[in-house]
C-alpha cells in the first residue's frame, strides 16, 4: 500500500489536532502526517502527534511561500491542508504546486471580510443582524450593538455596547476595519459542511452549542435543523466551496440570522464526524484518490441526530533537555 503523505499546518490548533485524530482513526489508508507550526518541537501537543514535525515561519512572513514550496518538494507531499485563516487567504492568492482544496480567491476574500459577506447574504435573501452605519444616530434606538472587526477570527475585536455608549465612541471607529450590527441574542448554531470538488454539499450537519468555556464550545448537540440546512444549501449554491466549511447562525423567535462563514474545518467540526462517518476518509477518497462520492441524501442518513458531543483535554509532556 502506497504511503500517503499529508501535510497539516498550524498543528498547535484544536482544528489541526482533530484532523490528526480522524486520520489516525481511519484504517483504509496508510497515512504519514507532516505537521507544521511556528512553535518549537514539543511546545505544542500537535508536534508530538505527527510522524514528522517541521517548524515553519508565520504565514505573514515574506519567506513563508518559499518555505512551503521547499517542504512540498522535499517531503513529497500528496496533500496540503492549511488550517489558519490567513494561511488560507494567502494560499488562495498565490498557488502552490500541490494538491490542496481551497475555494477560489474571490470567495475566500469575500468571507474573510465579515461586512462584505453580511451584505452578500442580504443580496440572496439570507437574514443578518441589521447593519448600522458608523455615523448613524439610529444606533441609539437599539438596546445593544456589537462592534466587529471586518477581518478577524472568532470573538477577537468584538465589543458589545448600549446604543447610547456606542454613539460616544463611533466617531473614532475606522470603517475600513470595523463595522456595527444590532446585537441579537438566541441559540448559537454552527453548521458543518463537507462538499465535493465542485462544491456540491455531501454533509450539512447543524450543531447547537450547549456549553462554551473561554469562547470555545465544549459541549454540542447534533440537531436536524431543517431551516439551517436549507439556508446553508442556498448560500453554497451561490458560493460553492469544495472540501470543508462551517457556517454560524443565531436562531431566535424571529428566525435564523447569518453570522459568518469560515471556508475551513472548524475547531469543533469533529463532533459532526463522530456523529456520522469519518469525514477524513471521505476527504482522502475523493480529493486524493479521485473516487466519486454518493449523493448527499445517502450520507445524511448516516448522521446520528441528537447526539451530544463533549470535549475533554489531554496533557502531553515533552522533556526539554536544553
Amino acid at each position: 500500500m502506497k504511503i500517503l503523505r499529508i501535510c497539516i499546518t498550524s498543528i498547535g490548533s484544536a482544528t489541526a489536532l482533530n484532523l490528526i485524530k480522524l486520520l489516525r482513526k481511519q484504517t483504509k489508508y496508510h497515512v504519514e502526517i507532516i505537521g507544521l507550526d511556528s512553535n518549537h518541537f514539543g511546545y505544542t501537543s500537535g508536534s508530538l502527534l505527527v510522524d514528522q514535525f517541521i517548524q515553519s515561519p508565520l504565514a505573514s512572513e515574506e519567506r513563508y511561500f518559499q518555505f512551503m514550496e521547499n517542504v512540498i518538494a522535499n517531503e513529497k507531499v500528496d496533500m496540503l491542508i492549511p488550517i489558519h485563516d490567513y494561511e488560507i487567504y494567502r494560499l488562495s492568492k498565490q498557488k502552490l504546486d500541490v494538491n490542496m482544496v481551497l475555494p477560489d480567491q474571490a470567495t475566500v476574500g469575500l468571507f474573510r471580510d465579515k461586512l462584505l459577506s453580511a451584505k452578500s447574504m442580504q443580496e440572496i435573501g439570507i437574514t443578518v443582524p441589521p447593519i448600522i452605519k458608523l455615523d448613524s444616530p439610529l444606533a441609539e434606538n437599539h438596546e445593544k450593538v456589537i462592534i466587529r472587526d471586518r477581518v478577524g477570527v472568532g470573538s477577537t475585536g468584538i465589543q458589545i455596547l448600549s446604543g447610547a455608549d456606542y454613539l460616544q465612541v463611533s466617531n473614532g471607529l475606522d470603517e475600513n476595519k470595523k463595522f456595527v450590527q444590532r446585537f441579537i441574542t438566541g441559540d448559537e448554531y454552527t453548521v458543518d459542511v463537507f462538499s465535493d470538488r465542485s462544491g456540491s454539499p455531501k454533509f450539512i450537519i447543524p450543531r447547537s452549542r450547549i456549553e462554551v468555556k473561554a469562547g470555545v464550545a465544549t459541549k454540542v448537540r447534533i440537531v436536524y435543523q431543517q431551516e439551517l440546512i436549507y439556508l446553508t444549501k442556498k448560500i453554497l449554491n451561490k458560493y460553492p466551496i469544495p472540501g470543508f466549511c462551517n457556517v454560524q447562525f443565531i436562531v431566535n423567535e424571529k428566525g435564523a440570522f447569518f453570522i459568518e462563514l469560515n471556508p475551513r474545518y472548524g475547531g469543533m467540526s469533529i463532533s459532526s464526524s463522530l456523529a456520522s462517518v469519518n469525514v477524513m476518509q471521505l476527504f482522502v477518497d475523493h480529493f486524493v484518490k479521485h473516487e466519486s462520492l454518493s449523493d448527499m441524501s445517502e450520507y445524511m442518513k448516516m448522521v446520528k441526530w441528537n447526539s451530544v458531543v463533549t470535549r475533554y483535554y489531554e496533557e502531553m509532556i515533552f522533556y526539554d533537555e536544553d
